[in-house]
């Protein structure tokens, strides 16, 4: 009977714990210097601090709303993040969210949206609860801070996620520097910064083989000086000039050795 309490716990808080070798290698993406402010807003067993604390960090605040979990340290504060009146901000905010959908939200959880405005303005019901951790996260970021958070992809690519992708389009970007080693993906930076600022010419666009457009934004230039307008103009007749390559590119490779086939 505990073991099926604890899973009903785990359920209820969309708690699903970080393995230590992940969130080692998380850590390891951060650019950070010895006093850097951190914070972890769902910290649960705690294993980000105990991590932060043999590498030396001493400047970390954690949330966790589980009042049974982590509770050797001493840097937690057991309240709600979503509902936490957090002035302080923050260069590195890391750790593992929890995942909920809203129809499997607890009443509390949805009473604690129902009031948020940061929910209110970007999400819906459709959305799941990890949205608002990603962004509050954003609003108390310094200037040039990072989130590094690990999530399910979801939010990159349904309907009802647009509203979040549009805010985080508008208040940066995220980045993530993937390498191909011996057929394993391993994923080598992870930032966050000012995409507008950017010289649209310096973008790589990749065709993906679903026909999909894909954007891989890497060591910008931060120098555009136009409006927001001339930078959208200016990446849409790039855009427009890369895919018209790539597509003429596609088709001489393969379509046209195949056309005599069908004819």
């Amino acid at each position: 009977m505990k073991k099926l309490g604890k899973q009903q716990t785990k359920n209820k808080f969309g708690q699903y714990f970080t393995p230590e070798i992940v969130a080692d290698f998380m850590i390891g993406l951060a650019n950070l210097m010895p006093d850097s402010k951190i914070l972890e807003p769902s910290c649960g067993q705690g294993v980000f601090l105990d991590l932060f604390q043999k590498k030396g960090f001493e400047n970390i605040t954690a949330y966790e709303i589980d009042t049974e979990l982590a509770t050797k340290f001493s840097n937690v504060r057991y309240e709600s993040f979503v509902t936490a009146n957090i002035k302080e901000k923050y260069d590195l905010i890391i750790g593992n969210p929890p995942y909920i959908r809203w129809k499997n939200l607890e009443d509390n959880l949805k009473q604690e949206l129902a009031t948020n405005p940061l929910w209110n303005k970007y999400c819906n019901s459709l959305c799941d609860y990890l949205y608002i951790f990603i962004l509050k996260s954003i609003e108390l970021l310094n200037d040039n801070g990072q989130l590094i958070f690990v999530c399910p992809e979801y939010w990159m690519n349904t309907t009802h996620s647009i509203s979040l992708r549009n805010y985080m389009v508008a208040n940066g970007y995220f980045e993530i520097d993937w390498l191909l080693e011996n057929d394993k993906l391993s994923c080598k930076n992870a930032h966050f910064g000012c995409l507008f600022n950017a010289n649209p010419a310096n973008l790589y666009i990749n065709w993906a083989a679903a026909m999909q457009i894909q954007f891989h934004v890497c060591d910008l230039d931060q120098t555009f000086k136009g409006t927001r307008e001339q930078w959208a103009r200016e990446y849409l007749k790039h855009f427009i000039t890369q895919a018209k390559k790539r597509a003429d590119d596609m088709i001489k490779k393969f379509v046209k050795p195949f056309e005599k086939y069908i004819k």
